[in-house]
């Protein structure tokens, strides 16, 4: 028999996930709200020393990008991503490490043109050559995809879904990209200023959270310099050995 007090809890409960939007609930323990969900993802990536995860970019709704990332670290700000550039009938390997406020670019060809490995580029330059922000993955990157994430504007509960053999619920919501480049912290602030400048309306997302609080897949739509960009970032390790190297001074051509 259910006692009066019982059947009580479980209106009140009710009425507040219509009100809501939805609670998550990670494993025993209380409820937890659609962006206290997002937060403690949050706080969980920003614990991890490391990730590895598959992307894809589509623009228009062709994939014009797909490849794998792998993050050292939180706060480092180094990552790696070996990538395929997909140009009609053509396609082409790109190389890219994220080392602070300077992108290095390795494409086929490089060494032929310029006798270096790698292209240099600051990311405040990236806004002035198309060609070479598009190849600029900053949201392929978990810690800045998850940074992202924490200036949502709305977020709701939209469902469970398992990713990987993993159960996950799914969360949507909105970001304000003028918002996001005004309160971001400077590092992150720094590595998405460019796409964040040049993105119209809102930015949209979907986050996959499994419950030890980690993301197993985000996903952004947004619209970049008039084009529908859609990425999509699946999480596949953490804590990975090894580290990524800076690329010496002697194998870089700077971008003019």
């Amino acid at each position: 028999m259910w006692s009066a007090r019982r059947i009580t809890l479980v209106a009140i409960t009710s009425l507040a996930v219509i009100a809501g939007g939805g609670y998550y609930v990670l494993g025993p323990g209380a409820p937890v709200s659609p962006r206290q969900a997002i937060q403690d993802a949050v706080a969980a990536s920003a614990a991890a020393k490391s990730a590895s995860a598959t992307f894809t970019t589509q623009v228009s709704g062709m994939t014009v990008l797909f490849g794998t990332v792998r993050q050292q670290g939180w706060q480092s700000s180094k990552a790696t991503l070996a990538m395929t550039t997909v140009d009609g009938a053509e396609r082409f390997s790109v190389t890219e490490i994220v080392l602070g406020s300077t992108v290095y670019i390795s494409t086929p060809g490089l060494v032929e043109a310029t006798g270096k490995q790698w292209l240099g580029v600051p990311v405040r330059a990236l806004t002035a050559d198309p060609a070479l922000a598009q190849l600029y993955q900053t949201n392929a990157i978990p810690a800045v995809g998850a940074g992202l994430l924490a200036m949502a504007s709305t977020v709701r509960l939209a469902g469970t879904e398992t990713i990987s053999g993993v159960p996950t619920s799914r969360y949507v919501g909105t970001i304000d990209p003028s918002r996001a480049r005004a309160t971001l912290a400077p590092r992150l602030g720094q590595l998405l200023a460019p796409e964040l400048a040049a993105t119209t309306g809102q930015i949209r997302f979907t986050a996959w959270i499994d419950r030890q609080h980690n993301f197993r897949k985000i996903q952004t739509t947004s619209t970049v310099g008039g084009r529908l960009t859609v990425t999509t970032l699946v999480f596949m390790a953490r804590s990975l050995p090894g580290r990524i190297a800076t690329p010496v001074d002697s194998q870089v051509e700077t971008a003019p």
